[in-house]
């Protein structure tokens, strides 16, 4: 008898495993591989972004986006976090997205969500898990709950049907009526809930030590990021958190423009403590290799680097030489990429105990050399998009990734250079 029920207890749960494969799994992915962004990807979803910061702050703004826009959004936020079996579009009357997530064995879980228009309030949206359909009251739930989440960790987040007040879809394009808070502080609250949030009373004080010394250099020449940066390492081996926290301070320093978009609490909190213009007058950015640019594009990428890690700081310095090779830009600069490749491999060197200490003392006397190595300076700048493309075809070609090793191979700062200096 016990023999007979066991039995009949594991084909009830064989079954029930069967049917819930069946309606989660699949083995194809709904949602085909994206290739890396374009630079018409990285404009639209850059006009996106755009678009959501003009109407921060006001009860009632109102935004349109159209599918281009969409179709970027999708593209950097696939190619930010390495998942590229997303898609997003505006068809049959609805916003539709779609993602498939790899699973061992060759499977995939197909997420679907469609939301309609809405003449009040947040649109009801439409989801399935595989074949499993969602109730709407589920999907609403769902999001209401991550609303909660991020209030519950300091988010500033108003009510589902007040953040999205009505939706108007039309022919590629949604237009919707939206009330978005100037600071929300999500960035904030992701960062501290992933653990790489920086340390603001640590931070503040490099950025007012940074500030300290430029101010009594006085109106001279610019101050140098090398300069900066040595006075910021020449203190005693720091921990990891002290470390984030100077590559934040020398971010906010030298690419203050920035500052509240990535990292909004803690600028405030240093502009607070630490005015940088006094009298009427602004304190100079600091310059690597002569340039300001090449100042900003290092120190910007150590920052995103200890915040977000590699991947997303080498996806967001690629976005912007590729925005930049379209008519309106500068062109697609190697030299600005070696710059961001410099902070990136000096961050990843801080984050890692077993090179921490290497990074630190070469840091704390820093040159020109050391950040970014003058044969480096001499890179192809300017291309336009014709001309990337014809040399390189995409950012994930063969030839971009041989370009961008022999970048690295120059590096002190990479982690070959760093190995080979240490088994001197």
């Amino acid at each position: 008898m016990f023999r007979k029920r066991l039995s009949r207890r594991l084909a009830i749960a064989t079954a029930a495993l069967l049917l819930a494969c069946w309606l989660l799994l699949s083995t194809a992915p709904a949602a085909p591989g994206r290739a890396a962004p374009s630079p018409q990807d990285v404009a639209a979803g850059r006009a996106a972004i755009a678009a959501l910061k003009a109407v921060r702050g006001a009860d009632q703004g109102r935004v349109t986006i159209d599918n281009a826009m969409l179709a970027g959004i999708a593209a950097l936020a696939g190619d930010a976090s390495g998942r590229r079996h997303v898609d997003l579009r505006i068809a049959n009357g609805r916003v539709e997205g779609v993602a498939s997530l790899p699973l061992p064995l060759g499977l995939w879980v197909n997420v679907h969500a469609s939301a309609l228009p809405s003449a009040r309030g947040f649109p009801p949206v439409e989801a399935w898990i595989g074949r499993l359909p969602l109730p709407r009251m589920v999907s609403r739930a769902a999001i209401r709950a991550a609303l909660w989440l991020g209030r519950s960790r300091g988010a500033d987040l108003p009510p589902l049907d007040r953040l999205v007040q009505r939706v108007e879809i039309g022919d590629g394009i949604l237009v919707a009526q939206v009330s978005l808070p100037s600071r929300t502080g999500l960035i904030d609250t992701a960062l501290k809930a992933g653990g790489t949030g920086f340390d603001t009373a640590q931070a503040v004080r490099g950025y007012c030590a940074l500030v300290t010394a430029d101010r009594a250099v006085g109106a001279g020449a610019p101050p140098r990021l090398a300069d900066q940066i040595r006075l910021l390492f020449a203190e005693p081996p720091a921990t990891p958190d002290t470390h984030r926290a100077r590559l934040a301070a020398l971010a906010l320093r030298a690419v203050p423009e920035r500052g509240d978009d990535l990292l909004p609490e803690l600028a405030a909190a240093a502009r607070k403590a630490c005015p940088a213009g006094q009298n009427g007058s602004v304190l100079a950015d600091p310059v690597l290799g002569g340039r300001t640019d090449l100042a900003k594009h290092w120190a910007l990428s150590a920052a995103l680097t200890a915040a977000f890690g590699r991947d997303a700081a080498r996806a967001i310095g690629q976005w912007k030489e590729l925005s930049d090779s379209l008519p309106s830009g500068s062109g697609f600069s190697f030299v600005d990429l070696a710059a961001d490749r410099s902070g990136m491999h000096a961050a990843e060197a801080l984050a890692d105990p077993a090179r921490a200490a290497q990074a630190e003392a070469l840091l704390a006397r820093a040159d020109d050399e050391l950040l970014l190595p003058a044969a480096l300076t001499r890179a192809p700048e300017g291309l336009t998009e014709a001309q990337f493309l014809a040399r390189f075809g995409s950012t994930e070609s063969a030839r971009f990734t041989a370009a961008s090793r022999a970048i690295d191979a120059a590096l002190p700062l990479a982690p070959a250079a760093l190995a080979r200096a240490k088994s001197r």
